[in-house]
């Protein structure tokens, strides 16, 4: 059998340990001059003893023939040079093994020509089976292929502990990336104007810079919009932009002149209002709703939006070269529509006093106004909010619905998530629907 046998010798051993704790051990064999790897119990006894001369080539090589199977097999896996010599040296007591010679390399069994034999004749001393036995165990080895169900197996557990590892490192590293973007900040944006460079927030609308120019060339600026898109807050970011100090009133149907333009207490002492600090202090004034106010009311604006006086109830003032009005409203002054019922019609001669900027949703600002309310945990799910919030928007835009979908909803629904205590049922409830009724929210798909 062992002149059919082609020559395999041992080029390498490897031993690691697995992801598991398990200790293994890879062997290359040349075979016929094909490397090929196979795991430590596929070896037969004599391939055995030369993986483990490999391994250990200060330990005499020949005497690994007189070792157990099982005994060599875990030598090698543990690696452990210390043990392997004890070893050696008690199984080949009162029985020396020559030492190989210094400088030449282990010998094959097929080098070797009575490896087998000597093989077999150690194994006669196991007293464990009977000699004939012990040899056809030993020939059976020699026979004996790889063992292909134990090595997929083994090649399957290691794959699937890689596939694990990789998995939770992508996921580590999605994480990461996605906290990094969240965290960027940027530091510098600013504008060029004749007078000089702006410098601007850092979360800004991306039409501040138009409002910013419109007021740095000294024309009133109405913001129209839907609600919640930050007209507002545009204009006070505005004023700190251009360094110039803000004052706002918010518009109703009853609102009366005295909140523009002051009066006169019991006691003849004038009561200021905002609109003459502004008028007189070169500051920037914010009229929010002018849309909403009272048409009577708002053509009183007229006589200081183009003029250099302005009648008080202390008296004329005359307006600072800095002074500037920002409008702000949901409709350009036409009236009601379908959503802003209460809107009134506004005086052409007060509607040409201004420049007009349409001031629709900034998702940038929307998105991270809403993650800023979110944690770690919970930022995923925000996220997923959003694009939920942005898809029924779209839907009614396109459908002309009578319902509102501001970046409120965003930011007000990644607040409830946050807290854990609502379902997302609940926030859509809550923050989006808002009691629409079934001829609206039958058309939507959330």
């Amino acid at each position: 059998m062992s002149a059919s046998r082609k020559p395999r010798t041992i080029v390498s051993v490897t031993p690691y340990v697995r992801p598991d704790g398990a200790k293994r051990c890879k062997v290359e064999i040349e075979d016929g001059g094909t490397v090929t790897t196979v795991a430590l119990h596929d070896l037969t006894r004599p391939e055995l003893g030369a993986a483990a001369r490999k391994l250990f080539p200060n330990i005499p090589g020949n005497v690994w023939f007189r070792m157990d199977t099982p005994t060599v097999q875990g030598l090698i896996r543990d690696n452990d040079e210390a043990a392997a010599r004890a070893a050696v040296e008690a199984k080949g007591a009162g029985n020396p093994a020559p030492k190989a010679p210094a400088g030449d390399a282990p010998a094959t069994p097929q080098e070797r020509p009575h490896a087998v034999e000597e093989a077999a004749e150690n194994a006669l001393g196991a007293n464990a089976k009977t000699p004939a036995e012990q040899l056809a165990d030993l020939l059976g080895q020699l026979a004996t292929g790889p063992d292909l169900d134990s090595i997929k197996a083994e090649i399957k557990a290691n794959a699937d502990a890689t596939k694990a590892e990789l998995s939770g490192l992508v996921d580590e590293a999605k994480a990461t990336i996605q906290k990094a973007a969240d965290e960027v900040r940027i530091t510098r944006i600013a504008v060029v104007l004749p007078d000089g460079e702006r410098q601007l927030p850092k979360l800004h609308h991306f039409q501040l810079p138009k409002l910013i120019a419109v007021i740095s060339a000294g024309c009133h600026a109405f913001l129209v919009g839907p609600a919640g898109t930050g007209k507002s807050v545009a204009g006070e970011q505005a004023a700190e932009v251009t360094g110039r100090g803000f004052e706002a009133i918010s518009f109703g149907p009853t609102t009366p002149t005295s909140k523009l333009f002051g009066f006169n207490d019991a006691n003849g002492n004038f009561q200021d209002t905002g609109l003459h600090r502004a008028f007189t202090g070169g500051k920037v004034f914010l009229g929010d709703e002018m849309d909403n106010g009272h048409p009577g009311l708002l053509a009183e604006q007229n006589q200081f939006l183009a003029n250099r006086y302005c009648a008080f109830a202390n008296g004329m003032a005359e307006r600072h070269a800095d002074f500037v009005y920002i409008a702000t409203g949901n409709t350009y002054g036409k009236g009601g529509d379908r959503l802003f019922v209460g809107r009134n019609q506004l005086d052409a001669a007060t509607l040409d006093r201004f420049v007009f900027i349409e001031w629709m949703v900034d998702e940038n600002i929307e998105e991270q106004a809403a993650l800023a309310n979110s944690t770690t945990e919970s930022a995923p799910a925000c996220r997923e909010w959003i694009q939920t919030v942005r898809r029924v928007r779209a839907q009614v835009a396109d459908q002309k619905l009578q319902m509102v979908v501001s970046p409120r909803a965003s930011i007000d629904g990644c607040k409830l998530i946050t807290t854990g205590c609502f379902t997302r049922d609940e926030v859509i409830a809550s923050v989006l629907l808002k009691g629409a009724g079934e001829s609206i929210t039958s058309k939507l798909k959330v």
